[in-house]
C-alpha cells in the first residue's frame, strides 16, 4: 500500500475497532453498538473500492508493512490485543462487507480467546458465521488430513512448500487430463477460501512460482495449458500465473512459446492478464 492509502486504512480500522468497542461497552439493546457497526459497513465499502485493506497484527497494534496504523488509539490497541490472543496474524477487510458480517465479527472479537480457540479458532468461527469479507490469517498452521494443495493454507504456508505442491499438482493433473476430466486442485483450494483472502492466496502462489527453477516454471505453464478430455485447462493455475510480475511473466510466456513454436500472444490469450 502506498502512503496515500494509509489514511484509508486507518479510517477503516478505527471504525471497526469502534464497533467492537461499542458492543463491549454498551448493552445490545441500545442504539450505539448498532450505529457503530452500520458506520463501519457504510464506510468500509467505500474505503475498499480500490481493493482490500490488509493489516499485520502485533500484540499492541496494527501495521501496514512497517508503518503503524492508528498508533496510540485505545480502541485499536484493544482490538489488536484481542485478535492477537486468538492467534490472528493478519486482518483483511474486502469489498462487499455486510451488516450481519460486521455483527458476527464484533461478537467473535469480543469473545474470550480461550473459548474461540477451543472451537477451532477465529478464522473457523468467522467462516462458520458466514463472514467472508472480513477475514483473519492465523499465525499458526493447522494440520490437514488432505494432501497436495488442498492440504495447505495458501495464505500462510511457506512459499517453498507451496511451490513444490504447485508443481506436483500440475503433474498429477496432466496424467489425469490424458485419460478423462481432470480436477483443478488450485482452483478448488482457492474456492474454499473466504472472499477476503482469495487474492492474497493467488498472489502467494504467484510468488511461490518464482521459487521454482525456470525449466520447472515452463513445465508448469505448459501442463496447465493442456486441456483434459472435456476441453478444460488448469484455470486455477493459469489465473495464479497471470499474477506474476510482468517482466517474469513476459519471459515465461516467451520461453514457452519458443519451445512450442508459437506466438507468445497465443499463450497470453489463455491467461486473464491485468491491465
Amino acid at each position: 500500500m502506498d502512503a496515500e492509502g494509509f489514511p484509508r486504512a486507518e479510517e477503516g480500522l478505527r471504525l471497526l475497532a469502534a464497533a467492537v468497542g461499542a458492543a463491549r461497552l454498551y448493552p445490545p439493546a441500545t442504539a450505539i453498538p448498532r450505529e457503530a457497526a452500520e458506520r463501519f459497513v457504510q464506510r468500509a465499502n467505500v474505503l475498499t473500492a480500490n481493493g482490500p485493506l490488509r493489516f499485520h497484527i502485533d500484540p499492541d497494534g496494527f501495521r501496514v508493512g512497517d508503518t503503524p496504523i492508528a498508533p496510540g488509539q485505545s480502541q485499536v490497541i484493544a482490538l489488536a490485543e484481542s485478535l492477537y490472543a486468538m492467534q490472528a496474524g493478519q486482518l483483511v477487510i474486502a469489498p462487499g462487507v455486510t451488516l450481519p458480517e460486521a455483527h458476527a465479527f464484533v461478537e467473535l472479537a469480543n469473545s474470550e480467546p480461550v473459548h474461540v480457540r477451543a472451537k477451532g479458532g477465529l478464522r473457523a468461527g468467522l467462516v462458520t458465521a458466514g463472514v467472508t469479507h472480513i477475514a483473519v490469517i492465523e499465525v499458526s498452521l493447522r494440520a490437514s488430513e488432505e494432501g497436495g494443495l488442498l492440504g495447505l493454507d495458501l495464505t500462510n504456508a511457506p512459499l517453498d512448500e507451496i511451490a513444490t505442491k504447485v508443481a506436483q499438482a500440475a503433474e498429477r493433473r496432466a496424467v489425469a487430463a490424458a485419460q478423462g476430466p481432470a480436477d483443478d486442485e488450485l482452483a478448488m483450494a482457492i474456492e474454499r477460501l473466504e472472499d477476503a483472502t482469495r487474492e492474497i492466496a493467488m498472489e502467494r502462489v504467484a510468488a511461490a512460482m518464482m521459487r521454482l527453477d525456470e525449466q520447472t516454471r515452463m513445465r508448469v505453464l505448459g501442463l496447465s495449458l493442456k486441456a483434459d478430455t472435456m476441453g478444460s485447462r488448469m484455470e486455477g493455475m493459469l489465473a495464479a500465473i497471470a499474477k506474476m510480475k510482468p517482466a517474469s511473466l513476459a519471459r515465461l510466456l516467451t520461453l514457452v512459446a519458443a519451445q512450442a513454436g508459437t506466438d507468445p500472444r497465443r499463450i497470453a490469450g489463455a491467461l486473464t492478464l491485468p491491465p
